[in-house]
């Protein structure tokens, strides 16, 4: 054999001739190049893949986006994320020091305590008044309620207190109480619960009847209004190991399928919303939806909950028109413990190490849709209590009390009375916007994470946006845990950013892009400190980019079978090698060189053809198709 004539390669350590030219087709590409992930309105390419982000009404509490089913989502966010088109800034809470306990209404005022004293509080300039006559045996531990021109304030074991707007009045005819409840009946009544499993009524607010007696073993928590399964009006008695109905009329205790598992924060928060709909019970940080035929996990606990900082559970909830509101107390995550537990890697994409330290609070409306949070304690330190939905002074407002001794208030964010949008609010100018915001959107990939992808650019089209209204633009990608700034847009209409930006050797910018396996972004507004009626208005976020498929190429190779002696083997054992080639459960170790020192690829044979001759004659040819299969650090070469 003329060795001129043939070259060589090695398949397992053996060698063979072949035709000198090989033939390489390279395999990375797609069969479909581009594909669009969200609004593909908002999508002005043809030939680069887009994920676009145009709305989050579904809220927060996706670490991980699953595209095409967790549409509209977002992992944490604090800007207003309720409205489609229209991601701006939260509305703006205020606060109120030296008062924690906000009560209700009484007529057309506010009122609020601090440990010792009510307080009337005028709802539109947030001024508190003059204390009321006379103090408060203690602090109170629920909101009032208004009956027959007075307000009643729980106390606990100090009883109760009610005031007329002048004097408040303290009692222990009854203790323990935890919760009132007005019932409009056909004769006026109010209902009380208290802390040892006892359930009253008053007609007059003075004498109180018993009317029954939990069983011991359960701890009382709340009262709700809610309906029975003939649609009549009852009264639902929560605690701590579920939820029975009390009729009024025939005051007979009705056991309900709310039946708990336990867990030390059943039922703190509960409520009614949208009047005759459903009733919602809280556990721990999750919530039951029930309307009678079904129950349904709710929760701040769903998909991949909420943010370690703001862990702990949910202790009181309040409707409103728009969003049922649950106000979230932080709690230690663990006892201290030693070593630092940690999280693997894998698991929330970084590492995180937790200690005893007490989680900030959160408050989070639930729209039917998801949760979007609404304020967050700028601490680790307080003490949440319960929300009051307030139409005082002509006002329409959310109140919530937060603090510790030496820094006791109550926070209330001004709710608009039209029910506008965003963008409404602003064009008449009474947008009431907090100064600084951002959202995290979620890990995202394509779907396809084990495969590479590279960034092209971002496009952010905000509908208003200037030099002091405007948006920033940080990522990461894969495993790290810090965020790069990419870009700010502060102009209103279509903001392009870059990746990879570098300059050339001639001097000019190139963009390279970036490789990325999974990225998320942060999106972190701002507006000026003296335009609170304006925010940045973002109408679209889009991510361009393209599909890298993993890297593989075939082989196509001619064995000349002309010859007796292929390096001591005859043309029958090569035709032989190469069928059992073909079908062996093993990959094939393939060099193209005879040099030992040449690099190998690891391959699999996917054809084997050719001709044969007739008779004895075992010459011939094998057209050999290989393809190669990818494995850096295990393919012999390192």
């Amino acid at each position: 054999m003329d060795d001129t004539t043939f070259g060589t390669i090695e398949l397992n350590e053996k060698r063979y001739y072949v035709v000198p030219s090989v033939g390489y087709t390279n395999l990375a590409s797609w069969a479909n190049q581009k594909v669009s992930f969200g609004d593909y309105t908002r999508d002005s390419d043809d030939i680069l893949s887009s994920k676009i982000w145009t709305q989050f009404v579904n809220g927060i509490g996706y670490d991980r986006i699953r595209e095409g089913s967790d549409e509209g989502v977002c992992w944490y966010s604090n800007l207003w994320t309720r409205t489609p088109y229209q991601l701006t800034l939260n509305r703006r809470v205020d606060s109120v020091a030296a008062i924690r306990y906000p009560l209700g209404d009484l007529g057309s005022t506010f009122y609020a305590a601090d440990a010792d004293g009510v307080f009337p509080v005028d709802a539109e300039t947030l001024a508190v008044g003059t204390a009321l006559t006379n103090a408060l045996a203690g602090p109170p531990v629920y909101k009032g309620v208004a009956f027959k021109g007075k307000q009643y304030i729980p106390l606990g074991t100090n009883g109760y207190a009610y005031h007329d707007g002048t004097t408040v009045t303290g009692s222990v005819v009854i203790d323990n109480v935890i919760r009132f409840m007005v019932w409009d009946s056909t004769v006026p009544r109010m209902m009380a619960l208290c802390s040892d499993g006892k359930f009253y009524q008053t007609t007059d607010g003075t004498t109180w009847d018993l009317k029954i007696e939990l069983n011991s073993s359960y701890t009382p928590r709340n009262l709700v209004h809610y309906v029975d399964r003939q649609e009549n009006e009852a009264i639902y008695i929560v605690h701590s190991k579920g939820v029975v109905a009390w009729d009024p009329v025939s005051e007979f205790v009705i056991p309900t399928r709310l039946i708990f598992p336990a867990h030390p924060d059943n039922g703190r928060g509960a409520a009614m919303w949208r009047t005759g709909e459903d009733m919602y019970v809280s556990a721990g940080l999750g919530a039951y939806r029930y309307n009678l035929a079904s129950i349904a996990p709710m929760g701040l606990d769903r998909n991949s909950g909420i943010p370690a900082e703001y862990r702990g559970h949910i202790v009181d909830m309040e409707p409103e028109h728009n969003a049922l509101l649950a106000l979230v107390k932080g709690s230690p995550a663990v006892t201290a413990s030693s070593p630092v537990i940690m999280f693997d890697e894998g698991q929330n994409s970084e590492s995180m190490d937790l200690d005893s330290t007490q989680a900030r609070s959160l408050l989070a409306a639930y729209t039917g849709f998801g949760w979007h949070p609404v304020w967050e304690s700028a601490d680790a330190d307080g003490e949440p209590n319960w929300v009051v939905v307030s139409e005082a002074d002509n006002q329409y407002r959310l109140w919530w009390g937060y603090g510790v001794d030496a820094d006791n208030r109550c926070y209330t964010q001004n709710l608009p009375r039209s029910f506008t949008n965003p963008k409404q609010l602003m064009e008449v100018g009474e947008g009431d916007f907090t100064e600084t915001g951002y959202l995290d959107t979620g890990w995202f990939d394509a779907n396809m994470q084990e495969f590479y992808k590279i960034a092209d650019r971002v496009e952010v089209r905000l509908d208003y946006g200037s030099a002091t209204e405007w948006v920033q633009v940080k990522y990461r990608k894969d495993f790290e845990t810090g965020w790069t700034l990419l870009g700010t847009a502060d102009a209103t209409g279509r903001t392009t950013m870059y990746f990879g930006d570098a300059l050339t050797p001639d001097g000019k910018t190139f963009s390279y892009g970036v490789s990325f396996q999974r990225i998320r972004f942060r999106l972190e507004f701002s507006r000026d400190a003296s335009e609170e009626s304006l925010s940045p208005l973002l109408d679209s976020f889009v991510l361009k980019f393209r599909k890298l498929p993993l890297e593989t190429a075939t082989y196509e190779l001619m064995f000349p079978l002309e010859f007796d002696d292929c390096f001591g083997r005859g043309p029958l054992e090569v035709k032989q090698e190469l069928d059992d080639m073909m079908s062996a459960n093993q990959f094939v170790r393939m060099r193209l060189d005879s040099d030992p020192d040449s690099p190998s690829k690891r391959v699999s044979l996917s054809m084997v053809g050719g001709d044969d001759s007739t008779g004895d004659d075992y010459r011939g040819f094998r057209r050999v198709a290989v393809i190669e299969i990818p494995a850096e650090g295990h393919d012999g070469n390192e």
